[in-house]
């Protein structure tokens, strides 16, 4: 692989990734439970720090699994490895997708205990 291709790969993965954690979906509930929970700045930090290895660790197992099945997909179909291991992620996300489509949570059915 050239220096041009990694550079643009490298790039590319930073800025997704700078974009991926800024939406609030992913900072929000942390700052509204260590408000609710009257957390000091530095608790609130190391909880997300953790949250953000373990999110990262899972995901980037996920898709090494991911990998992996394409891979052995295209030994058993015979066929390039990149097909397959491009149609094992899609199927995977159009599942994944679909799935967060049907399964729906009603806000007003959450309830919230005190732990106090």
């Amino acid at each position: 692989m050239n220096s041009t291709v990694l550079t643009t790969l490298a790039l590319t993965g930073f800025t997704v990734a700078f974009f991926h954690a800024a939406i609030p979906t992913h900072w929000l509930p942390f700052v509204l439970v260590a408000r609710a929970r009257g957390w000091n700045r530095g608790k609130t930090l190391l909880v997300t720090m953790f949250a953000g290895f373990g999110h990262v660790a899972l995901t980037t197992l996920l898709g090494l699994g991911l990998i992996g099945a394409g891979k052995r997909n295209a030994v058993r179909f015979e066929l390039p490895n990149a097909w397959t291991t491009s149609a094992t992620l899609l199927i995977s996300s159009l599942t994944y997708t679909a799935a967060a489509g049907i399964v729906s949570v009603d806000p007003a059915a959450i309830t919230f205990i005190d732990p106090a």
